[in-house]
Formats: C-alpha cells, sequence, structure tokens
C-alpha cells in the first residue's frame, strides 16, 4: 500500500478527501454516512462532479461541509434518489459556500424540514446555481419568500415537490427575483391558494419559458395580471394539471378586465385561461395574449364554459392545446392558431359536429368523450398521426375515401364506442396505421380479406372490430398483427389454418364459429391470450397443444360455452405443457371422464392461478395430487361446480389456493375433511350436494374464510356455539349460508344467529314472556315474522305493530299476539334450516358467552 499523505487516514471512505487532484466522483452501492473531514482544508481543491445518485447512500448532508475552501471548484452536487435523511443545512447558504456550484439535485429523497429562507435572502448565496430540484422529498413547511433581489441570479431550473403547504409567495414576483429563472415546475405538493398576482408584474419572470404547476390545491383560475401584454414575456408552456376543482366556480371566476372603451367591466369568467371572448349568457373571459405561447395545459381542473372562436388571436404561435379532462362545453370552433400540432378536448362535454377543416399541420387531434354527433368527415390534414373519436355519438358510415384524401400517414384511428353503421371499406390502405379500434357500434358485413394484401395495411398492429354485427368468416389477416378481437359479433366458419406469427392477444368469442381447435395455433410463439368463449366448436381438445415447444408464451386460455367433448388429456400434465399458463376455462362443454390425475402432478401447470371446469360431465373423485401442497402451486380459485364428481370432499392444501366452487355436484361426505384444510381459503362454495353429517365444531379451523355457502345439503345438528364465541370461526366470516333460506350477512347485527340457537322459538306455542326477555333487536325480527295464517291481516306491513311489538316490555302484550287464533310465529324454522325436512337445532339465549 502506497503511502498516504500526512492528512490522510487508513480509513479508505476518510481519505477519499486526500485525492486532491481527482474532478469527478461518481459513487454507486451501499455507502456509510457522508464524513465532515472532506470539509478539512483544501481537500477537493479541484473536484466539480460529485455524484451519488446510484447509491445507497444513507446519513444527512453534513453541515460542517459549509466551508468557503471545501469545494471552490464543485459545478455539480447530486443527490438523487438516495437514502439521505435529516433537513437541509441552513449554513449552505452562506456567501462564498458553493460559490462554483451550477447544479443542486435533492429529488426523491427523504429529507425533511422546511427549505431554508437563508439559502435565498442571504446576499451572495448561491452565486452560480442554475439547477435546484428538491421534487419528490419530504419536504414540509412552506416556501420561503425568498425576497432578496439577488435571490439565485443564475437559477434557470427550479423543480419543487413533496408535502409544502401555505401558498406560493408573491414576493417571486418582486422585482429581480429569479432574474435568469426559464423553467418553474411545482409537482405533487399540498400548496393552496390562488396563483400570486405580483407575478404577473411586468418585471417577474421576464425570463420564463415553461411553467407547470400540477397535482395541488391550487385553484386553476389564472390573475388578470398574467394576462397584460408585458407579463410573462418570452413564455412558450404553461401547464396546469389536477389543480383545485372546488375553485373553477361562477363566483371564483369573476374577474376584471379592461373593455375597448376602457372601462373596467365584470365578466362571469367559465375559463381558467387568458382567452378573449365577446360577452354573453355563458360569461366571457377575460381578454390577453401570449404571442410565444407555444404549450398550453389545463387539464383536470374542472374548468367549465365553452372555447372562444378567437382563440387563435390570443396564442398565435400555439402548438399544442391540452384541455382534456374539463367540463367544457359548446361546439368544436372552426378556427385554430395556424401551427398547431396537437389538440386534445377529450373528456370534456362538447356537442355538436365536427369541423371540416383543421390547421394544415395537425399531427395529433384527441376528441374522446364527448358527445359530438353527425357522421365523419373524410378529409383531414395530410400529416395527421393519431386520431381519438371514440365516445362520442358519431353516426353514418366509415368514409370510404378516408385513405384517399391524404390520410394515408395515420397510425392510431380509435373510433370505438359511437354508433357507426356500414361496412368495414375494403379499399382502405394505410401504410402506417399501427392501432384501429371501431369496438362497440352497429357495423355490419363481412371482415375485407383485402386488409390482409402486403400494400394495404402492411405495419396494423392491433385490430379491434368486436361488438358489432359483422358476419361471414374470419379471413386471412393482415402479417404484422399482434392483438385482434372479433368478439360479440356474427361470425361463422371455421377458425383460419393460418395465423399472423407475431399474433400475441386473440379475442374470438361470443360469435358462431364452428369446427375443431385449429392445431396450427399452438405454434404461435408469441401467442399470450386465446379466447374462443361462446361458439360452437366442437371436436376433442388437441393433445398436440401440450407438445414440447406448443404455446411457449400463453398465459390464458378460454374455452367456455361451446360443443367441445371427450376427455381431459393426460398429456396437459405434461412438466413441459403450459408452463406461463395462468387461466384455464374449459367450462361449459361437454368433456367427460375423469379429472386427470398428472394434472396436479409435481411440475405440471406450474404457473396456474385459475382453473375452471364447471358445467361439464367430468365425474369421479378429486384426486389427492389436485389437493396436495405440491399440485397446482400457484393455484387460486379452483371451480367445479355442477359437474358429475362425487364421493368426499377432501382436505386442501394448495399454498396459495383461495377460492373453491363445488356446488352442484355429488358429493355425499361431511365437511370434517374440508374443515381439516391448510389453504388460505377465503371463499367456500358447496351448496346444493347431498353433504350430510354436521356442522364441523372447529372454531379455529380455516381462519382465512371470510364467505361460506353450504346451503341446499342434509346437513343436521346444531349450528356450533363455538362459531360465537370471540375470535373463532364467525369473527372473521362475512356471508354465511348454511340453511335452504338462510342467509345471514355478518355486516349486520347477530339476531340472525343469535335467535337461531334458541330453540323455545322454533314453536308457534312460544310465552309472551320467553319474548319479553328478548332483546329489542331480536322482538323486531319476530315482529316481522308473525302474520296470517289464512293471508289476512299481514302484520309486516303494519309500522305501529312492529314498534310496539319492538319496545314493549309487557309479557301479556306479546301473548296476546302469540294467542291469537290466526297467528303464530312463522319462518323462524326456516331460518335456521339446513333442508326442508331437516331442521339445524340449537341452544338457549341464556347459554351463550
Amino acid at each position: 500500500m502506497a503511502e498516504l499523505p500526512t492528512n490522510c487516514t487508513s480509513d479508505v471512505w476518510q481519505s477519499l478527501g486526500c485525492l486532491k487532484h481527482v474532478t469527478n466522483i461518481t459513487l454507486t452501492g451501499s455507502l456509510p454516512d457522508l464524513p465532515d473531514s472532506w470539509a478539512a482544508n483544501e481537500s477537493f481543491p479541484v473536484l466539480e462532479v460529485m455524484n451519488f445518485s446510484t447509491s445507497s447512500l444513507a446519513g444527512s448532508l453534513p453541515p460542517a461541509w459549509a466551508s468557503t475552501t471545501a469545494f471552490p471548484d464543485l459545478k455539480v452536487l447530486d443527490f438523487s434518489s438516495t437514502q439521505l435523511s435529516g433537513t437541509l443545512p441552513v449554513t449552505w447558504g452562506q456567501p462564498a459556500v458553493f460559490g462554483a456550484l451550477a447544479e443542486l439535485h435533492l429529488a426523491q429523497v427523504s429529507i425533511t424540514g422546511v427549505l431554508p429562507s437563508e439559502w435565498g435572502d442571504v446576499p451572495g448565496a448561491f452565486p452560480s446555481l442554475s439547477t435546484l430540484d428538491i421534487s419528490g422529498s419530504s419536504l414540509t413547511g412552506t416556501l420561503p419568500s425568498w425576497s432578496h433581489a439577488g435571490s439565485f441570479p443564475a437559477l434557470q431550473y427550479l423543480t419543487l415537490g413533496g408535502s409544502i403547504t401555505g401558498s406560493l409567495p408573491d414576493a417571486w414576483g418582486h422585482n429581480g427575483s429569479f432574474p435568469a429563472l426559464k423553467f418553474l415546475t411545482i409537482t405533487n405538493t399540498s400548496l393552496s391558494g390562488r396563483l400570486p398576482d405580483a407575478w404577473g408584474s411586468p418585471t417577474a419572470f421576464q425570463e420564463l419559458l415553461s411553467m407547470t404547476i400540477d397535482n395541488s390545491s391550487l385553484t386553476a383560475s389564472l390573475p388578470t395580471t398574467w394576462l397584460a401584454a408585458e407579463s410573462f414575456p418570452i413564455l412558450q408552456q404553461l401547464a396546469l394539471t389536477d389543480l383545485n376543482p372546488d375553485a373553477v366556480t361562477t363566483s371564483d371566476l369573476r374577474s376584471e378586465a379592461v373593455n375597448e372603451s376602457g372601462n373596467i367591466s365584470s365578466t362571469a369568467q367559465r375559463l381558467p385561461g387568458p382567452f378573449c371572448g365577446s360577452q354573453g349568457p355563458s360569461g366571457v373571459l377575460p381578454c390577453g395574449t401570449w404571442p410565444q405561447l407555444r404549450y398550453l395545459d389545463i387539464v383536470n381542473c374542472s374548468t367549465v364554459g365553452s372555447i372562444p372562436v378567437s382563440l387563435s388571436d390570443s396564442f398565435p404561435a400555439l402548438e399544442t392545446l391540452d384541455l382534456s379532462s374539463n367540463q367544457i362545453t359548446g361546439a368544436i370552433p372552426t378556427s385554430w392558431p395556424p401551427g398547431l400540432l396537437s389538440l386534445d378536448l377529450s373528456g370534456n362535454q362538447m356537442t355538436g359536429s365536427m369541423p371540416s377543416s383543421w390547421p394544415p399541420g395537425l399531427e395529433i387531434l384527441y376528441l374522446s368523450s364527448n358527445q359530438i354527433t353527425g357522421s365523419m368527415p373524410s378529409s383531414w390534414p395530410p400529416g395527421l398521426l393519431s386520431l381519438h373519436l371514440d365516445n362520442n355519438n358519431l353516426t353514418g358510415t366509415l368514409p370510404a375515401g378516408l385513405s384517399r384524401e391524404g390520410n394515408s400517414s395515420l397510425v392510431q384511428l380509435f373510433l370505438h364506442n359511437n354508433q357507426l353503421t356500414g361496412p368495414l371499406p375494403p379499399t382502405w390502405t394505410f401504410r402506417d396505421l399501427n392501432y384501429f379500434t371501431v369496438l362497440n357500434n352497429n357495423l355490419t358485413g363481412t371482415i375485407p380479406a383485402e386488409w390482409a394484401q402486403p400494400d394495404a395495411m402492411p405495419m396494423l398492429t392491433y385490430l379491434y372490430i368486436g361488438v358489432n354485427r359483422l358476419t361471414g368468416t374470419l379471413p386471412p389477416l393482415p402479417p404484422q398483427l399482434q392483438s385482434l378481437i372479433t368478439g360479440a359479433n356474427q361470425l361463422t366458419g371455421t377458425l383460419p389454418s393460418q395465423w399472423p406469427s407475431q399474433l400475441v392477444s386473440a379475442q374470438l368469442g361470443v360469435n358462431r364459429h364452428n369446427g375443431s381447435l385449429p392445431a396450427a395455433l399452438a405454434s404461435l410463439p408469441h401467442l399470450q391470450m386465446l379466447m374462443l368463449t361462446e361458439n360452437m366448436l366442437t371436436g376433442q381438445i388437441p393433445e398436440g397443444w401440450s407438445a414440447p415447444g406448443a404455446f411457449p408464451e400463453l398465459f390464458s386460455l378460454q374455452c367456455r360455452e361451446n360443443l367441445l367433448s371427450g376427455l381431459l388429456p393426460d398429456s396437459w400434465g405434461s412438466q413441459s405443457a403450459f408452463q406461463l399458463l395462468q387461466i384455464l376455462d374449459l367450462s361449459g362443454n361437454d368433456l367427460s371422464g375423469v379429472l386427470p390425475d398428472s394434472w396436479g402432478s409435481q411440475g405440471a401447470f406450474p404457473a396456474l392461478q385459475s382453473l375452471t371446469l364447471e358445467d361439464t360431465a367430468v365425474a369421479g373423485v378429486i384426486p389427492e395430487s389436485w389437493t396436495s401442497e405440491d399440485g397446482f402451486p400457484q393455484l387460486q380459485a379452483l371451480s367445479l361446480d355442477y359437474t358429475y364428481l362425487n364421493g368426499s370432499v377432501p382436505s386442501f392444501h394448495n399454498p396459495q389456493l383461495e377460492f373453491l366452487s363445488l356446488g352442484g355436484c355429488a358429493f355425499t361426505s361431511d365437511l370434517h375433511a374440508l374443515w381439516n384444510s391448510t389453504a388460505p381459503l377465503s371463499v367456500i362454495s358447496i351448496a346444493n350436494n347431498p353433504l350430510s353429517g354436521t356442522l364441523p365444531d372447529l372454531p379455529l379451523a380455516l381462519t382465512t374464510l371470510s364467505f361460506l355457502d353450504a346451503s341446499n345439503n342434509s346437513l343436521q345438528g346444531t349450528v356450533p356455539l363455538s362459531w360465537l364465541r370471540a375470535g373463532s370461526f364467525l369473527s372473521h366470516v362475512s356471508y354465511l349460508n348454511v340453511g335452504k333460506t338462510w342467509v345471514k350477512s355478518l355486516s349486520e347485527e347477530s339476531w340472525r344467529q343469535q335467535l337461531c340457537l334458541n330453540q323455545e322459538f322454533y314453536s308457534p306455542d312460544v310465552t309472551g314472556l320467553q319474548i319479553a326477555q328478548l332483546p329489542s333487536v331480536l322482538r323486531s325480527l319476530l315482529a316481522q315474522q308473525l302474520g296470517d295464517q289464512r293471508g289476512k291481516n299481514v302484520f309486516t306491513d303494519d309500522v305501529s305493530f312492529k314498534q310496539r311489538f319492538s319496545q314493549s316490555e309487557n309479557a301479556n302484550y306479546f301473548a296476546s299476539f302469540l294467542q291469537h287464533g290466526h297467528n303464530q310465529l312463522i319462518a323462524v324454522p326456516s331460518i335456521c334450516a339446513n333442508s326442508g325436512q331437516v331442521r339445524v337445532t340449537g341452544l338457549p339465549l341464556d347459554s351463550l358467552d
């Protein structure tokens, strides 16, 4: 080891301060606290960059680093995404400390406390700082005024975030504050109040190019001072997103503007923006213009009103306008800034039809989720890349000439959830179209085979044409297709034998396809989802689908409600088959035979999470391999309802199994084995079986259960008293049904269980004294069960009777009703019965703990 300088120690971390010629320190991995010794006299005389952003640096920022000789040439100090804690050292804002520092990055750290006022109020603090990023921090308190005329003289980029409260400081708009600031971003804070009037001062933010304020409780209304001709003279981007919606009301948005005669006029401002509009019943917006503004975003601010027609006069240089997710009404203007490239008006309440002309250079147009009517124009700007017209009320047909009118550059075309009619145009040719969706319309006709031609739609990747009334067969598909939805149409015929090699998802359900399952599907190397539900497919389940190399990426296979027959293939339990499959649904077919033991063998279906075989003719017992700790290691839901499975209900030990449904089968055992399950079962449905025996008196079993339906069986005996004790079975069950008509939601009071544990009330000869001893909530239940045996004078409709019966404590009062010849306790036995023949009996109320 070389001899260290005299001021160095053998501790490597401490001794980094001896590297007097190093200019850049970038450290990774887990690091200890920052040493105070690094600030020793002339430790880093030429160091320019200190970067810890890729490390796990912990500890706090050392106040001792506030030395005028510690880091004389340090320009970049980056602590982003480290594990720093503590507070920001006040001493770092002393004059001449970090005099050369140009960038200070503290984003996404756990530093707490306040942003020191001394950092901006002391003359000479951070004289060279151009970038300050404290976004995503845990800072609290209010923003400092930083009102000194020379605050941050070189600061160009300021990004703030965290739990900062209070309002935006007026002082930041005073003369001389932030003289060089170009980019201001304030995001994810707890700030509130209005945007400061002072920020619109003619001497404030003269160099500001971009202002972004989002996700806070600040109001979205722009002060009128911001709209003066001298304000923000070179501002190019303004983004106000997810601000306080309560602020944008008619009363809050009144502001004064100068009219043509020079007088002050008060107008009901409806849009929080610097738009000009003529007076009218819906109110107008204060006049103002930002000639340099290129990007304007006012998103999710509950903005109301209509868009003024003079928008192009207010923002002649505007390139991007995003007013999405507001409450804007009225028609779409016909005049826009000539250089507009991107327009997003989605998620509003705009009405009327679409204009016939748009800015010639428009590339992105989002009009989704409005109330636009009329037909779809055939002519659009020649360079349009993305057109979103979905979730409106458009009618008419798809323009056959859309691709011939200079729109061949389209990449995205969204038309779903409208009322479009007519056919899919076979003449469409879009060389760049990647995404086309026209789901949920009223289209008819066939799917054009021409679309698969090499020069038609060679780049089409997503084709969503489901939920229409299309007919015919499924033709050859575009060669680059990755995702296909044709479900919920009226398609017929067999499925193709050839498919696009890049296909990832095919959803073809709810049609009338027939024939067998194509073997070619198994050879698709990227197929992840195959949905063939509710068709008329026949034949057996292909054993070849489990061959080595078949479906290498498939995670969902759904073939329910078809006419498939035969056995469940043993080969599907091979350790090489379906290695990524998570969802398998073969229910509602004519499948028969037994459950293959191989399916539950170790290594089979290693990723399967949901298995549904309900409503099939599968018979026999549940194999032991299916219920063992090694069987289906990831299985969370198993549904075998309405099959011919029989024998004993086993205990389940699958480590992830939460949902078990065995209703409508032929199980004849009791429930004791099931109660010994170690699987984390949350839902058990085992209704409509010929199960016998008693309800297991095992109150500490099935500790994760929240739903149990064992109704319509042949169970006998009592509802175990131990189920009701604190901390036992029913303490974590939210739904319980163990009778033919007894359904108990435990989110209500426990009167129903208490009633069923009182044997005296099962017969109509209960005495008035016994009722008088019941709590009023139980008497309310009995009042609902008293009725006229002949169907007349039903007391359940007599509110006053119910009230008197619930509130009185006079035994003779109750006896007078019980002795009435035409009244008796009815339906109480059925509440506690498990079947029409066998009654579940109980215990007296006073035996409860």
